[in-house]
């Protein structure tokens, strides 16, 4: 990890003027290479996953949140999200199911689970795993899922170089919002694409973020609207349409 921090800026700024072209996998990450690199190529943008015609179920009598990834303190705020949904579970406690899909890392990633634990035995409706999470039980959990909550952490420490969430460096997040079209809720921090904006909620605090999943439990409308803006987003991103793009992409870059 050291070696890489030393070597990799040297060697971006060596070999990317010699480049007739560059993929990232976030379009704000585009941004990033033009104001600090210099880059005169061309750029382009495709997400890891594309939408699949997976059509959300109509929202039923309890809503289903889920938290994709590794619980990890480096990379989401789970200590938040607990405190919110120890004081949501009691005043919902038929009315939601909260899903954790990932693998716990070291103590943070026990004293998680540990929370859950005891919200299972205050008979909440939660998923917690205590070990590795198979990818079929990820793609059920995110396809059974209605919302995608990411308490995402705003920074990224690899050895001496700390890295900006949806700026120096992607999450495969919004490529899982693409593919699975649901609407997610993230901090304010999190620099969500212009094509995703109208199927993100965005937090400022504690307090916000406890509210925007209360409005979302309580007005089973608003949820059902933005959970069609989160189909109509993905849908720009269909294989169909990827395709079409990434051949415009090839064409150009052969015609110049």
């Amino acid at each position: 990890i050291m070696f890489n921090t030393i070597t990799g800026p040297i060697v971006r700024r060596i070999i990317l003027p010699h480049l007739d072209g560059v993929i990232a996998e976030y379009p704000p990450l585009m941004h990033y290479i033009q104001e600090n690199f210099n880059y005169r190529g061309k750029l382009y943008a495709f997400p890891k996953m594309p939408f699949e015609g997976i059509v959300p179920a109509p929202v039923g009598d309890k809503i289903r949140f889920v938290v994709p990834g590794r619980i990890q303190e480096i990379r989401r705020d789970y200590e938040i999200l607990m405190r919110v949904f120890e004081r949501l579970f009691p005043k919902h406690k038929d009315a939601i199911g909260l899903d954790l899909v990932g693998e716990p890392i070291r103590d943070y990633g026990q004293r998680i689970i540990s929370h859950c634990e005891r919200f299972s035995g205050h008979g909440y409706d939660v998923y917690y795993p205590r070990e590795y999470v198979p990818p079929r039980v990820v793609e059920e959990k995110l396809s059974r899922a209605d919302v995608i909550v990411s308490p995402m952490q705003f920074t990224y420490r690899s050895g001496s170089i700390e890295e900006t969430y949806t700026i120096t460096k992607g999450t495969a997040l919004s490529s899982e919002v693409v593919k699975y079209a649901k609407p997610c809720v993230v901090p304010h921090t999190f620099n969500v694409t212009d094509e995703l904006k109208t199927s993100f909620l965005q937090y400022k605090d504690e307090s916000d973020f406890e509210m925007l999943l209360g409005d979302l439990i309580s007005d089973r409308t608003k949820l059902r609207k933005l959970q069609e803006e989160a189909v109509k987003n993905s849908e720009k991103f269909s294989l169909e349409k990827l395709h079409a793009a990434f051949d415009d992409m090839v064409e150009e870059l052969l015609s110049s």
